[in-house]
């Protein structure tokens, strides 16, 4: 595996092209998220919070709702409840639902593109090379380039942000270093991707 940005969202490309409109602001509860935010929670779930444009007059919410629905159900058909789709609705032209997945593997089957949870001897075993430069979530320093590497069993979230908008990130523990593109928020469990280039999100 490599560190290399990965391919478009299946999800938003079965039906439309996708096109974040809002800026994050960070809280819990789905009213709370004003773009697509990704939640990893302690049992290792992604939880992706789906903020999207969805013109009415052109697409049906219905439609998409079973498209989705029928990719999952194949998944699921071997790997119970590995993905869920829940809370879908389309409110002024903006599609809001929240796909639930059991693994990083989950989500690349829905989503065909790489998305590592894990800790970061799990990451180094995967052949990611954790070479970014990483910077300190408190003071914003450079961190030396072999520091992530000594840190085997803190968890790391390797992912790519969005080309258009910002992308949220919730974890459950504090974050402790981050890419240069990510911006993280006073609370230490939230963070803001700036770019769609890869980034990283260690916390503990």
């Amino acid at each position: 595996m490599s560190d290399d940005k990965p391919g478009r969202m299946k999800i938003s490309v079965i039906i439309f092209t996708s096109c974040l409109l809002f800026i994050f602001a960070a809280g819990c509860g789905r009213s709370d998220y004003s773009v697509t935010t990704y939640e990893f929670t302690k049992n290792g779930h992604i939880i992706e919070h789906i903020v999207e444009d969805f013109p009415e007059d052109k697409y049906d919410v219905n439609d998409w709702e079973s498209e989705i629905r029928g990719v999952i159900e194949e998944y699921d058909a071997k790997n119970k409840d590995a993905i869920r789709l829940t809370d879908v609705r389309c409110e002024e032209g903006v599609l809001r639902c929240s796909v639930d997945y059991e693994d990083d593997d989950a989500y690349y089957y829905l989503n065909e593109q790489p998305l590592f949870y894990g800790t970061v001897a799990a990451a180094l075993k995967a052949g990611y090379s954790l070479m970014t430069p990483v910077y300190d979530a408190d003071d914003g320093q450079s961190m030396e380039s072999t520091g992530l590497k000594s840190m085997s069993e803190t968890e790391i979230v390797i992912m790519n942000g969005d080309t258009d908008t910002q992308v949220g990130v919730t974890v459950p523990g504090r974050i402790i270093c981050t890419t240069g593109n990510v911006t993280v928020g006073d609370k230490k469990k939230e963070a803001v991707v700036t770019d769609d280039n890869t980034c990283y999100i260690v916390f503990e």
